[in-house]
């Protein structure tokens, strides 16, 4: 990276530093906000941005490193330029009042299958989808490869990809507050993850549960902290290693890899990836074409020349040199699909929008939040909602909108005919 580079990526770390270590002693080792910096920012910027030129990506990128090198000031610049309008937004959001609507809707559709009746029928629909993808001939770990083996069938491995986690973080958050036999029931199905091999509907939404409950309780231990999420890191990119042995590649010395995953593979490889969708870039704006293929995700594009063509997996494998049909897409940096569409000033302004709506989130989910069962399903609440905002700004997992939507819907039309109660009893008192 050039010396004005090095110098944002020194003055972004001590800014972050300072900002974690007061919300540390103020709320403890996460906060809503605190989560999203890490994740979304932290870890693909400035973590991984001084590894994504060695000569050790070869293995995942060969050649391309190359290229790859004379793009990672511009995509280091651009994540940065969407970080800095993203604390613009929030900066604006605190001179905001009310509860967003979409905040409501959450909170009331998610409510009825933090009950009884909704866990039950939550199972059901577990049991059932999952006996449809075995009859369909889907085996562990091998959902994506036979998705794109069967085209016409991806619809249905992609809504159980949804359905899965959000169910499953669902039986997690009322176990926890209510029985340990919905706890356990959550942990299977999250095992049922492995049948579509993806970490996001197995490991994933067991971090989040984790999460959840460390911002609901305020949770203080830092290095216990730390040390589990290593313990979940190292677990996602194992399942990864095994996907991919399931894909048909040779077999891995796991422990042996796992470093160099870390660094250099394709887990954590946002920033690189961004670099790489650059040289490929001949700077022709695709003018909201992307967001409208994300945002028509009902349409199967085995169906739509259009999705076929505008798709952000499409987009960006062939602007990476590789071939579509055989690569499900890069993932670059938060914004890099507002800067596809519009450049620098569609970063400005939806990097802008995004932290208005993201700042009145992390405001909802922290007012009297509380240490005890509804804490959590409130924080649980505020998840759902941020993957809302995610999606609207890189589309690719648009259809996860269309999906929660109808199930928190549901949620709400099942409430009214059960009469069933939003919020049973009073809150939990909170665990020590």
């Amino acid at each position: 990276m050039s010396h004005l580079a090095w110098l944002i990526f020194i003055i972004g770390w001590l800014v972050f530093l300072l900002y974690y270590v007061s919300s540390f002693f103020k709320w403890g080792v996460l906060t809503f906000s605190s989560y999203f910096w890490i994740r979304y920012n932290v870890l693909p910027i400035l973590f991984m941005s001084p590894f994504a030129a060695s000569d050790q990506n070869m293995e995942a990128v060969g050649d391309s490193i190359y290229i790859i090198r004379e793009y990672i000031d511009e995509a280091f610049y651009l994540s940065v330029l969407g970080v800095v309008f993203v604390l613009v937004g929030m900066g604006l959001a605190t001179f905001s009042s009310g509860k967003s609507a979409m905040f409501t809707f959450v909170e009331k559709g998610y409510a009825f299958w933090q009950t009884k009746p909704g866990v039950w029928i939550s199972l059901v629909v577990i049991v059932l989808a999952t006996m449809g993808l075995i009859a369909l001939g889907v085996r562990p770990f091998e959902g994506r490869q036979f998705s794109f083996e069967n085209t016409s069938l991806r619809p249905a491995i992609n809504l159980y990809s949804v359905i899965l986690p959000t169910i499953t973080l669902s039986l997690l958050v009322y176990g926890f507050g209510h029985s340990r036999f919905f706890v356990f029931a959550g942990f299977m199905c999250s095992a049922l993850g492995l049948m579509i091999g993806t970490r996001g509907a197995s490991i994933e939404v067991l971090f989040v549960f984790v999460v959840c409950l460390i911002i609901a309780y305020r949770y203080k231990n830092l290095l216990a902290f730390t040390a589990s999420i290593a313990g979940f890191v190292a677990i996602a990119i194992i399942i990864g290693i095994l996907r991919s042995t399931a894909d048909g590649n040779d077999s891995v010395d796991i422990l042996q890899i796992l470093s160099y995953q870390i660094l250099y593979g394709n887990n954590f490889s946002d920033f690189r990836d961004y670099a790489w969708i650059l040289s490929g870039f001949d700077g022709h704006f695709y003018r909201g074409m992307t967001y409208l293929a994300g945002y028509t995700a009902l349409v199967p594009s085995f169906i739509s020349e259009f999705r076929n063509d505008f798709r952000m997996g499409i987009i960006t494998s062939t602007l990476a040199g590789l071939d579509p049909q055989f690569h499900a897409g890069l993932r670059p940096t938060l914004f890099g699909e507002a800067y596809l569409n519009f450049g620098i000033p569609g970063v400005v302004v939806i990097a802008t929008l995004f932290g208005y709506y993201f700042g009145k989130l992390q405001m909802w989910v922290h007012d009297n939040l509380q240490p005890n069962r509804l804490g959590l399903r409130k924080v649980a609440c505020g998840y759902i909602a941020f993957l809302f905002l995610f999606n609207a700004v890189f589309t690719p997992g648009f259809y996860y909108v269309y999906v929660v939507v109808a199930w928190l819907t549901g949620g709400i039309i099942l409430s009214y005919l059960l009469d069933t109660p939003a919020s049973q009893g009073k809150a939990a008192p909170a665990r020590r």
